[in-house]
Formats: C-alpha cells, sequence, structure tokens
C-alpha cells in the first residue's frame, strides 16, 4: 500500500499561525503610532527649520527686513496669534515670500512671528514647540539669527 503525503497546512496550524501574528500585530501597533507621531513633529520642525533659514537668507540677500509669520486663513497676511498650526508665511515689504500649508501637529509660536535685520539677525530670540500626542520638539531662533531643532 502506498501513502500519499499531501503538502500544505491544516486548518488548526493556519489559525494558529494567524493568531500569533495577531498577537504581534497588536503589540506593534502602539509603538507604531507613536514612530508615526515622531515623524509628524521632525518633519514639521524641520519645515518651520526651513522658513526660518529662508526668511534669514531672503533678509541679507534683499537687504531688508523679512518675517516670518503665523498667516492669516487667506494665506496672504500675518496674523497675531500664537498657535501657529494653521500655518505660516514669509513675507516682505515686497509681498508674501513663500506660504506653508497647516498640519496635522500642534504649533506654538511667538506673538508677532520672528523679524529678520538686513544683516541676519533675528529681531529677538524665539521659541517655538511643535507637538503631537507625547511627541515634541522645539525650534529655536537666536538673536544673531541662528535656528535649531531642539530634540
Amino acid at each position: 500500500m502506498r501513502m500519499d503525503k499531501h503538502a500544505g497546512f491544516t486548518l488548526i496550524e493556519l489559525m494558529v499561525a494567524l493568531a500569533i501574528l495577531a498577537v504581534i500585530a497588536g503589540l506593534a501597533a502602539p509603538s507604531f503610532t507613536q514612530m508615526i507621531q515622531r515623524n509628524r513633529v521632525a518633519v514639521a520642525a524641520n519645515e518651520l527649520l526651513a522658513a526660518l533659514q529662508l526668511a534669514r537668507t531672503e533678509a541679507i540677500r534683499q537687504r531688508k527686513p523679512i518675517t516670518a509669520c503665523r498667516r492669516n486663513e487667506a494665506g496672504d497676511a500675518c496674523e497675531d496669534g500664537t498657535d501657529w498650526s494653521a500655518g505660516w508665511l514669509v513675507l516682505s515689504a515686497n509681498g508674501v515670500i513663500r506660504v506653508w500649508d497647516p498640519s496635522q501637529v500642534v504649533f506654538t509660536g511667538p506673538e508677532g512671528g520672528a523679524v529678520f535685520l538686513a544683516d541676519g539677525r533675528a529681531g529677538g530670540a524665539r521659541v517655538f514647540t511643535v507637538e503631537s500626542g507625547n511627541a515634541s520638539r522645539g525650534v529655536n531662533l537666536d538673536a544673531t539669527g541662528r535656528a535649531g531643532i531642539a530634540h
């Protein structure tokens, strides 16, 4: 008599494998969510840093004061307030240089924004915070006009 062996998995083996996979996925999900939040905060902080660097560069290039500030809803002017979550812009006396759209994180910045003088210095030191869930970063601007990210 000849016995044929069938290749494959039994239903029980398949169910056990799926149960193990579900447990592993359940354990990894919170870490994945935190990783996404940290990534969003890092990207947003880098975008804000880029805006501050652009404003400083333009101030030096144009030899005029340039402002990085919280944008209004239309995105064509600065608006007072410390919640920069609606986006921000870089503005010269001639008009808007660049606009950044709202993001999925909470931004807190200085009232009145940051003004860069013609020599690249800032009108004063400023601190910005970027938060999402438990993740946060700071963007610091010193009076010399240099900006950096604080982890």
